[in-house]
This record gives structure tokens, sequence and C-alpha cells, in this order.
């Protein structure tokens, strides 16, 4: 039986590509990790913020780059493989400070927050 690779769930698995095929990815097994559909949603969310924060780093947004990390920091507390195995995804939007967000805002982000960059 197949399970999730993060949440160790059995329920509504599917194939996550580490490397996209849009970016050239493949179908090769070791290009293709098994993930529930709750932490599917959350990788896929997780890659998007990142993208967002190097962006915002890179052009030197740092008004914005607070709030990405911000975004982050609710996305993994929402998100937690217990949560999701538990209850399914949670997007980061659900939170009103994160939702209702101005671009031009300056604070939100939790003083424990690190900025997080993986390597591509």
């Amino acid at each position: 039986m197949r399970t999730c690779s993060r949440c160790g769930g059995d329920k509504n698995i599917e194939k996550h590509h580490i490397k996209h095929r849009a970016n050239g990815g493949t179908n090769d097994p070791e290009n293709l990790v098994d993930l529930c559909r709750g932490c599917h949603d959350y990788q896929h969310t997780k890659e998007n913020i990142l993208a967002h924060m190097k962006r915002n780093k890179e052009r030197n947004q740092l008004a914005r780059l607070k709030i990405w990390e911000y975004r982050l920091h609710v996305l993994e507390k929402f998100n937690t493989p217990e949560l999701v195995k538990e209850r399914g995804y949670k997007p980061y939007f659900d939170d009103v400070k994160t939702h209702y967000m101005s671009r031009e805002v300056k604070a939100f982000v939790p003083k424990d927050t690190i900025l997080k960059l993986e390597s591509e």
C-alpha cells in the first residue's frame, strides 16, 4: 500500500514531481514522491511562496518579502504533517492577517520567523 512520504497517511495518494515537468522534470521514479492530496497542496503552495520570497529578495523589496515570510510561517503552522493527516490541508489565506495583508505592510512578521530559501 502506498503512503504519504510527509505525513504517513494512506488516503488520496498522488505522485509529486520533485522537479516539475514544466521545468524539464521526468516521470522517472527518482523524480517522483508519493504525497497525500493535503501534503501535495502544501508542497506546491510552499514552493510558490519560496519563489515569491526569492524574487522579492533579489529585487530588494523588503516589505513584500516580510509578507511572504509571514505567509510561509502561517502555512507551516497550519500544516504540520500531523495536522494534515488529521484534517487535511489548510491554506495560509485562512488566517485573517495573511489574507487581508496589504502589499505595503512592514510589520506582521513574527520575530522568530527566519528567511528560508531552498536551493534550486
